[in-house]
């Protein structure tokens, strides 16, 4: 192999201020998923009126029907799956790009919930979507 050749399959490396902005997404995120679990050990009922806005009727029926059977199971796997979000953020490669994604994805979902969280999502995607771009989530692995 020659050594342009393995140059030119090298990971490159992000800059600082991408490295930064990737870390602080997965310290928010990881925070987020504490703040579920105090919600959960303390009160979980805390969650009932989260879909009340909903935009769309459905979502708001399927939160009540769903996740408002068991408050604390969700609670926990809504946390979970931000840890495993964060996590993915600080790795490497298609793990990465599957973080990125899926933070993109939980905002999006976010907004589903009523236009209050719009205020919330539409920023953060504002900033994530060209974090996630200058990270490389569409460089060819």
């Amino acid at each position: 192999m020659r050594v342009r050749d393995a140059l030119s399959t090298a990971p490159l490396a992000s800059p600082p201020i991408v490295v930064a902005g990737r870390t602080t997404l997965a310290a928010l995120y990881i925070a987020s998923a504490g703040v579920h679990c105090v919600l959960v050990a303390t009160n979980p009922e805390s969650y009932r009126q989260f879909a009340d806005r909903a935009v769309i009727p459905f979502v708001e029926t399927a939160w009540h029907d769903v996740f408002m059977s068991d408050p604390e199971a969700w609670g926990l796997t809504v946390a979970l799956v931000e840890v495993l979000l964060a996590s993915a953020l600080l790795m490497g490669g298609g793990l990465r790009r599957l973080g990125y994604a899926g933070v993109i994805a939980f905002n999006l979902a976010l907004t589903l919930f009523g236009w209050g969280f719009w205020l919330w999502s539409a920023p953060a995607l504002l900033l994530i979507v060209p974090l996630a771009l200058a990270d490389g989530l569409l460089r060819h692995p």
